[in-house]
């Protein structure tokens, strides 16, 4: 008896319904008798999840193979290939199992290779390419009602289902599998593990460094980064901020940030700036709002390899302050999200000190002089860090020339003209926002638009009539 039978290869680390369900639509598409999932071997999983952020996430071939049994139970059309398994390579060959799974089924009238929509982008550069192609059918179809590049993108359950165990979301979890397959998932020494803790701002969590780019708005000034926001708030004079709102690159903006000369009360006031910048930050961008939120109660840390103590933690020796952990979590409860009780201290700014005294900083206890430039930021630990640094609402943001007056209103427009400290005269083209969190796109002739926040252009922009 003739037989048509669809291949379907992959890592399955875990196998889904997704996959169940793309192996039979497969099946029904093409008229197949057989599906068979071939899964891939340990060396390759173990390379292909080294390239995420959870390296060690790899379930072995025998926990694999039983998820996809288990999976396959119900229907006898599905069934196992483990023909891959105990090799060391990194990259099987394709063609080489499909002529091995031909072999097995030497009564099989055609043999079909289903792809994911992904794999199609590699599919043409394969070396066998030609040779495939020439011995057995591809399936990617799309039919009313299923995509089947979709339903994997949709899904994504290879991470998503690891996401919702490590977040303890049972339920979630279930639904992408089978519950044969979550109890195998879940079962005592698999390497997947509910997080306790957020400790790296990379991969999913790259938005809570300073160094992403969301474009924030601070005292009167667009920033391409928080990272270039807190460094040129280490100036005083508009001036010298305004090469750090046209450079996107943060670490080029972390090198400009040593090289300017630093406010003599930096060290009181950098961590309520800090406070300003990330949370001006998380209200221009509701999206990073909502990815804040949804980190749920976890603990924030930025844990760093530069041994930055002061805004992070220490990976090597797990010290440190983890001011900027800290923050991120008082303004994730400040946006509707879970709160943590050492994430409620306030930064205060506190007066600079006077020329010729020292007083004692409110962060380190330590004795400050107002000569601090260059010594008090290298003394910081963790200078490299991805974080920023800075802080108080309107501390430090005047410009120590003649300041400007007050606008005659407080009512802003489109239409109507403002006198900046540092871009001159420029038109306010829209307002967006309500209340105190208005934000003004001005536009400046020589200079481009700018996005001003209202509270601060009123104290520092004068509104031009007549």
């Amino acid at each position: 008896m003739s037989q048509k039978i669809v291949v379907f290869g992959g890592s399955f680390n875990p196998p889904t319904v997704a996959h169940k369900r793309l192996l039979s639509a497969a099946l029904d598409g093409v008229g197949a008798d057989r599906g068979i999932f071939l899964p891939s071997n340990d060396a390759y999983v173990t390379k292909k999840m080294g390239k995420t952020d959870y390296p060690s996430e790899v379930l072995s071939e025998r926990t694999r193979a039983a998820m996809l049994n288990a999976l396959c139970a119900g229907d006898g059309r599905l069934s196992v290939d483990e023909g891959e398994y105990g090799y060391s390579g990194t990259s099987g060959n394709s063609l080489d199992t499909m002529k091995r799974v031909q072999a097995n089924f030497p009564e099989a009238e055609r043999l079909y290779f289903l792809f994911g929509g992904d794999k199609l982008k590699t599919f043409t550069k394969w070396k066998t390419f030609r040779e495939f192609c020439e011995s057995y059918k591809i399936v990617v179809f799309k039919r009313e009602g299923f995509d089947p590049g979709e339903e994997i993108e949709r899904t994504k359950a290879l991470r998503e289902v690891r996401d919702a165990v490590r977040g303890g979301d049972d339920e979630r979890a279930v639904s992408m599998l089978t519950p044969e397959v979550f109890a195998l998932l879940t079962a005592a020494g698999s390497p997947i593990h509910k997080e306790t803790a957020i400790t790296s701002f990379r991969g999913r969590y790259a938005f809570l460094s300073n160094f992403h780019a969301a474009p924030v708005t601070f005292e009167g000034m667009t920033y391409p980064t928080n990272e270039a926001a807190f460094q040129a708030a280490k100036c005083l004079d508009p001036d010298d901020r305004v090469p750090f709102t046209e450079t996107k690159n943060p670490v080029l903006v972390k090198r400009m940030g040593r090289k300017v000369t630093l406010r003599s009360d930096w060290e009181f006031v950098k961590l309520g700036i800090m406070e300003k910048i990330v949370r001006a930050k998380f209200g221009e961008h509701p999206e990073l709002a909502a990815q804040l939120v949804a980190t749920g109660d976890l603990p924030i840390m930025e844990g760093n390899s530069w041994h930055d103590t002061f805004w992070g933690v220490d990976a090597s020796t797990g010290r440190g302050e983890n001011h900027l952990g800290k923050i991120l979590m008082k303004v994730r409860k400040e946006c509707g999200g879970a709160g943590d009780t050492s994430a409620d201290t306030v930064f205060p700014a506190a007066p600079a000190p006077r020329p010729g005294r020292t007083a004692t900083s409110p962060v380190s206890g330590r004795s400050v002089s107002p000569s601090v430039s260059r010594s008090a930021e290298s003394g910081q630990a963790g200078q490299d860090s991805q974080a920023g640094q800075d802080s108080q609402a309107g501390q430090g943001g005047q410009s120590p020339k003649q300041p400007m007056p007050p606008p005659a209103e407080s009512v802003f427009a489109a239409g109507m003209t403002i006198r900046h400290p540092a871009f001159g005269t420029g038109t306010i083209t829209a307002v967006s926002g309500k209340g105190d969190a208005r934000i003004l796109d001005v536009e400046f002739p020589g200079v481009g638009k700018k996005r001003l926040g209202v509270v601060w252009v009123e104290k520092n922009c004068a509104v031009v009539t007549g």
